[in-house]
């Protein structure tokens, strides 16, 4: 592909410019820049050095103290109950789900008064049923005169309680060590103690307050991570940050007195070709030279074109530009969201409560430093607005931000490729040719960045960081300044600062390090020493200290490296050893890791790379007469190297995801279209014309990649592509554009045309040359021509479809619901984006079903207990007997859950559902286990004359949970659907045939429910905890806050998946995950609701959008007292756990 050119400026590409690239030494760059030479003896040591070595030391010094500078913590204590002789139970949910420290006291009058009560609970950490199951909290009871306390499912302490008198216990958990005294002395222990804490329980009242009953408890919460700087690190920040931008202006008055180039044309006059002038000055310059030269073969360097071109040059042609920001414009709109985009909206969304960035939704909000400086941003950002498409705004700016680098520094490599010249050596560049190069760079990042990079992952911020250090870098060798490396240097540290792919911005700096140290160190410059040359190298690298401001002004070494025990304790992560693992995600035909989109970039850049290599490493083994130099084009090799070290840079990264690959972004597309347009010329004089392997392998590459490619699946991350034409392999995937035939066939044709129009140029070189007695140049191969031009089509099919399929599918759901849809038609998000679209069957407004008169309507239960019989611990989320639950069944109905049974409710009559609920869903609601023998089966039947009824067809119930105590509603009819075959009554008949743990079933009979839209339903400021992977389309909904370690507690949950509370499996709700929702199933009450999309076609193409969950809980929010305790720490250290007492 990229080892061949098309042609581009309309006459066949020349190979008469190829040429060695002469070594560059610092006598000669300083001649080249027209700068002074001067002996040794003659140097004199600039004053404004030692003021840089002093600046850059100060730099680099703040740098490295700004992790150890000391910070303040303001330590969380809770105290509860907040009146001692009247404890009020209370939720409390920990970040950590366990506390650093913890203080329970109580006298002997509240034991006494805990054992008067039924269950005899003292204090427990969770609701006392769940304690009791799980055995894993604290709970204090109090029976028969002993008061025993466990921890883990462990007995600590058995204590006896007097009748009379007063005594004190206490228990004390430190240093996860669980001391418990009796009036003083100790009377039990336990090490290695965790309790998990989501509610403050006691059935201690204020209805004994006359006894005298006092019962304290403390609890230290952990939040480690939260802290601010104080005043000596706020000064440290600011010497930093003061000294990089004068390090900057530093460098900027070294280049001042020197000769600074200029924007421009090298002599008189204005060209509007810019620096192309220059290039044909210098390559007439080369037409002079003596026979064999490297000058002679002119070739010309960036060290060799100082004159840069004109930025007006680089806004040429206006409609490229157009083209792309009104393309960027639109695919903001249209672009399925990226792999974490929810993950990462909460992240930031919760910053201003927690006063860091964190991991919100696991792993115990563990800290992100020290790469949160883009968060920070987001953060700030999601202030002003939370919809879709305005968190999408910074993506469209970083990518308009790329593009106008890649386009920048296309200009600055453009005079340096032999085959933009036309008609011989002193010809000049010609517009036209020019803007096709700037198309062909517009396909190249469409199709780079449009699978990757709209979104809130960093990976775009990485992406324009890279490109504008390579603009940086090349600016900086063009025109032999340090201020544009100094500011690449700049750019590649906040890069590395924002993501662990940030490494990829670095690769300019190491690709062109030999010729960037020319340009720096002794001899780079007339008169610099070697002292003053490592003072420049230090002028220009210390700036870069500035990043450690972006990830540590508000972070610690303790942030970094607890932060990194916290991971590496839950998620191994994945070694350089492990990338294999990322390319097998990429080629994974199921997964939308593997989209075809996002194999097409990858796979075409690789080959880029391997093939700017190749050329590079056979061109210097040929030159011009055999000598062994190159003749390779200036800026191809290294070029090949950046994307080399870009691709590499990825391999360090913990987690081996695809979505990373955006990081290249922004600088693959130009290497691509600089190989496209050299790759014949040098192809042509490294490769015999007789060979005949390299040309048909080339080709033979790229149809394998296009056909690899286009054998990606068209999934996208947590998308329910509604809409979206040419699902599974209609197209894509296994469809007719995977096909090896199919883009061999375009390959056929591309080589055909190329064959034709080299054929054609050639005859009239030939005839040109004839008439004025010269020698016609070499043509180029039409194999390797053809191949590039394949590669070319391959990149813009695949930006085509991509872009087809999710404009198609923006157009057909115009008047229903998409996310692309909803975007462009409701840009400013009024109408809650996805939850505008989900309808949820209203149990608040239950209207119950009549029962058929006689014995039809009469139940008949065995083993089933009516309005009862399941587990308290999952106590129904509403009142027996009324609104949904009208009439109520459970098999729970002795100890053990050992109990079995059968329950034939009485039939229920659908053909008289009123006008006023035939637009009603019919529903019933299930907990329980519905396997391991259990049944539950919905019959349908017809009433007879005689009061009888006819049982029509039978469906059994299975909604995918195999044992579970929450409770879920299943549909039974849609508004204003009818039974089919005619069916007017309906009855459930549930069995329970299993026992052990587990084994009972509960049933509600059938209910009328109304339709309500989701926003509507959940009230605008309910806090609602909303699944990662579509926390993005559903922005209305208020996240819990994580502040002080304390998670706010939510009243609803969005979840994803397709089964009911399949959500509940994902990693959020998981204990050992760290997971932010894990305590709330044993907090609270879970009670899922009947829902779906709004829209027919919507349904029809996705079985299930999610679940909605509604959390009942038993007790209030937070009826407890929090407390601050201030503390200041060293930056290497944390917080210490206050003392409690």
């Amino acid at each position: 592909m990229a080892c061949s050119s098309i042609s581009i400026d309309g006459h066949r590409p020349t190979t008469q410019h190829l040429a060695p690239v002469a070594p560059v030494t610092g006598r000669s760059v300083a001649q080249a820049v027209g700068g002074p030479t001067t002996t040794t003896a003659g140097r004199r040591l600039d004053p404004l050095l030692p003021l840089l070595a002093l600046l850059g030391l100060v730099a680099l010094v703040c740098a490295a103290a700004l992790p150890l500078a000391p910070v303040r913590h303001e330590r969380p204590v809770v105290s509860w109950p907040q009146d001692p002789a009247a404890p009020v139970s209370s939720s409390l949910v920990l970040a950590a789900q366990t506390p650093s420290a913890m203080r329970i006291t109580a006298n002997c009058a509240a034991l006494r008064s805990a054992e008067a009560t039924p269950d005899g609970v003292l204090f427990s950490t969770q609701r006392p049923d769940v304690a009791r199951a799980t055995q894993k909290s604290l709970i204090w009871e109090v029976r028969d005169g002993r008061a025993v306390l466990s921890a883990e499912g462990d007995q600590v302490a058995d204590v006896g309680v007097p009748t009379s008198g007063d005594c004190d216990v206490v228990a004390d958990l430190r240093d996860e060590r669980l001391v418990v005294t009796a009036d003083g002395e100790q009377v039990g222990e336990r090490d290695d103690t965790h309790p998990r804490v989501d509610s403050l329980v006691s059935d201690v009242t204020g209805a004994t307050a006359g006894s005298g009953q006092q019962l304290r408890v403390q609890v230290a919460v952990d939040d480690e991570f939260a802290s601010s700087p104080t005043p000596f690190k706020l000064v440290l920040v600011g010497l930093l940050v003061a000294s990089g931008l004068l390090l900057l202006g530093g460098v900027w008055l070294l280049d001042r007195r020197g000769r600074p180039a200029r924007a421009g044309p090298a002599a008189a006059g204005d060209s509007p070709n810019g620096s192309v002038d220059a290039a044909a000055s210098a390559a007439a310059r080369a037409a002079a030279a003596p026979e064999g030269s490297a000058a002679r073969s002119g070739a010309v360097t960036l060290e060799q074109s100082s004159v840069l071109p004109r930025w007006r040059s680089t806004l040429r042609p206006v409609t490229a530009h157009v083209a792309v920001v009104v393309g960027l414009a639109l695919w903001t709109a249209l672009a399925p969201m990226t792999d974490d985009d929810g993950y990462y909206a909460a992240m930031a969304r919760n910053v201003p409560a927690s006063g860091f960035v964190g991991q919100y939704y696991q792993l115990y909000d563990q800290s992100f430093v020290p790469l949160t400086w883009p968060w920070y941003a987001l953060s700030w950002w999601e202030q002003l607005g939370s919809g879709p498409l305005f968190l999408r705004v910074p993506a469209f700016l970083l990518c308009v931000a790329t593009w106008f680098a890649l386009r920048r520094a296309l200009d600055l490599v453009l005079p340096l490729v032999p085959s933009w010249r036309r008609g011989g050596s002193t010809a000049t560049q010609t517009g036209g040719a020019k803007h096709r190069a700037v198309w062909l760079l517009v396909v190249a990042y469409a199709a780079a960045s449009a699978p990757f990079v709209m979104g809130v992952r960093p990976e775009g911020v990485v992406a324009a960081l890279s490109a504008w250090t390579l603009v940086g870098v090349l600016t900086a060798l063009r025109s032999r300044r340090l201020l544009p490396l100094a500011v690449a240097v700049v750019l590649a540290a906040f890069s590395c600062a924002s993501h662990p792919t940030g490494l990829v911005a670095v690769a300019p700096l190491v690709a062109y390090l030999p010729r960037m140290w020319a340009l720096v160190s002794p001899g780079a410059a007339a008169g610099v020493g070697r002292v003053s040359g490592w003072v420049r190298a230090l002028a220009v690298i210390a700036p870069g200290a500035m990043a450690s401001a972006g990830g540590f002004a508000d972070g610690t070494l303790f942030d970094y490296r607890e932060g990194r025990r916290v991971f590496t304790a839950i998620e191994e992560p994945l070694r350089w050893t492990d990338e294999y693992v990322r390319y097998s995600f990429l080629l994974n035909p199921n997964i939308p890791m593997g989209a075809y989109a996002k194999r097409t970039t990858v796979l075409l850049g690789l080959l880029a790379v391997l093939c700017a290599l190749l050329l590079t490493a056979a061109a210097r083994r040929r030159g011009p007469s055999g000598t062994g130099a190159a003749v390779l084009p200036a800026e191809l090799g290294t070029l090949g190297i950046t994307g080399l070290v870009a691709y590499l840079a990825l391999w360090i990264t913990p987690s081996k995801w695809t979505h990373h690959f955006g990081s290249l972004s922004g600088l693959m597309p130009l290497l691509v279209v600089v190989l496209v347009l050299v790759g014949p010329p040098v192809a042509g004089r490294v490769w015999a014309r007789t060979a005949l392997a390299p040309r048909l392998g080339l080709l033979a590459a790229v149809v394998a990649m296009a056909a690899l490619s286009f054998r990606g699946p068209n999934l996208w991350p947590y998308n329910w592509l509604v809409g979206m034409p040419f699902q599974e392999d209609r197209l894509v995937g296994k469809g007719p554009l995977s096909s090896p035939a199919l883009w061999a066939l375009v390959a056929a044709v591309v080589v055909l045309v190329a064959f034709l129009v080299v054929r054609d140029r050639a005859r009239r070189a030939s005839e040109k040359a004839a008439a004025t007695a010269t020698t016609a140049p070499q043509q180029p191969d039409f194999l390797v021509v053809g191949a590039a031009a394949t590669a070319v089509v391959v990149l813009g099919a695949t930006t085509a479809v991509l872009g087809g399929t999710f404009a198609a599918t923006a157009y057909g759901t115009w008047n229903t619901y998409s996310p692309g849809a909803s975007a462009l038609r409701d840009p400013f998000n009024e109408r809650c984006d996805a939850a505008s679209a989900v309808q949820v069957a209203d149990p608040d407004r239950s209207t119950p079903l009549p029962s058929l008169p006689g014995a039809a309507g009469r139940a008949q239960v065995d083993g089933f207990d009516a309005l009862g019989g399941w587990w308290q611990g999952d106590p129904l989320p509403g009142t027996p007997g009324e609104g949904p639950f009208t009439q109520v069944w459970g098999s729970l109905t002795r100890a053990g859950d050992d109990g079995t049974g059968q329950l034939t409710t009485g039939w229920y009559d659908l053909s008289g559902r009123s006008e006023a609920i035939r637009d009603d869903y019919v529903t019933i609601t299930v907990a329980g286990s519905l396997e391991l023998g259990n049944s539950l089966e919905v019959q349908y039947g017809k009433r007879n004359g005689d009061g009888s009824v006819e049982v029509l067809r039978t469906r059994e119930i299975d909604d995918g949970i195999p044992t579970s105590p929450e409770w879920r509603s299943i549909m039974l009819l849609r508004p204003g659907q009818d039974a089919r075959g005619g069916a007017d009554a309906v009855r459930l008949v549930a069995r329970d045939a299993s026992g052990g743990t587990g084994g009972w079933l509960a049933v509600s009979a059938p209910v009328a429910q109304p339709p309500v839209l989701l926003k509507d339903w959940i009230p605008r400021d309910a806090v609602t905890v909303v699944s990662w992977q579509f926390t993005y389309l559903f922005s209305c909904q208020r996240q819990p806050t994580i502040a002080r370690g304390i998670v706010e507690r939510p009243e609803y949950a969005v979840l994803w998946g397709a089964q009911a509370l399949e959500g509940t499996n994902d990693s959020i709700w998981q204990y050992g995950r760290g997971g932010i929702a894990a305590p709330l199933p044993d907090a609270s009450t879970l009670f899922e609701p009947v829902s779906e999309f709004a829209y027919e076609d919507a349904r029809q193409n996705i079985d299930q959008w999610g679940q909605v969950v509604r959390m009942t809980y038993p007790y209030p929010a937070a009826a407890y007292d929090l407390t601050l305790e201030p503390e200041t720490s060293p930056g290497w250290q944390g917080p210490t756990v206050p003392s409690l007492g």
